[in-house]
């Protein structure tokens, strides 16, 4: 009889902490866990000049239905941690380029579902800002050719030619006469 006794003793123990587990087990996996931002894209780095901004961007996407948030860092080495960027709370941003130097920018990526919150930290985005750019002449291929036309008629010249430093070409066509 005390065996029988203590047995039950044992197994109304051992269903209570099994009743305690469940009940949390239970209530835990009604949290749905947010998913870790993958960032599918970023901007490359940047060369610009002052007063003149190019606009960063971060693609990410997450398969859950969190809120997606953003904020821009920036610093002025790769090794070290970067400030808030105000204004940088967005998918895409265009840093102030009031002044000469080379910054580093990252943008952390938060995905929040319910009460989980999971990040991102994007690679780092090297912007350098000059103060003027030095243009290389253009590679002049094929210079125009004399034409001969009468008073009136119509004619047209062309040239080919393309840049040497990726910059945009223009033209201006000149008569002397």
């Amino acid at each position: 009889m005390k065996f029988l006794s203590r047995a039950i003793g044992l197994f109304v123990i051992l269903f209570s902490f099994t009743a305690i587990f469940t009940a949390c087990k239970s209530s835990s996996d009604d949290d749905p866990e947010a998913q870790v931002p993958r960032i599918t894209s970023i901007s490359a780095d940047v060369t610009t000049v002052v007063n003149i901004a190019k606009e960063l961007t971060v693609g990410v996407e997450v398969s859950d239905s969190g809120k997606l948030s953003y904020q821009w860092y920036v610093s002025d080495s790769k090794l070290s941690k970067g400030t808030p960027e105000e204004n940088g709370d967005a998918a895409s941003f265009s840093p102030k380029t009031t002044n000469a130097g080379i910054f580093y920018y990252y943008c952390e990526i938060k995905n929040t579902l319910d009460s989980s919150v999971r990040s991102a930290i994007s690679p780092i985005i090297t912007y350098k800002v000059t103060d003027c750019i030095n243009a290389q002449a253009p590679a002049l291929v094929q210079q125009p050719e004399d034409v001969t036309a009468n008073f009136g008629e119509n004619f047209s010249l062309s040239t080919f030619s393309y840049s040497t430093d990726g910059g945009t070409l223009s033209y201006q066509w000149f008569f002397f006469g």
